[in-house]
């Protein structure tokens, strides 16, 4: 489905960016 799909690369998207506000210490581990 479309929403499936949107929210799967909504997803990967978001990856990289918890990752980097993980090392920024941004986010508790």
């Amino acid at each position: 489905s479309i929403a499936g799909d949107y929210f799967t690369i909504l997803g990967l998207s978001l990856l990289p960016l918890l990752a980097f506000l993980r090392e920024a210490g941004e986010v508790a581990p």
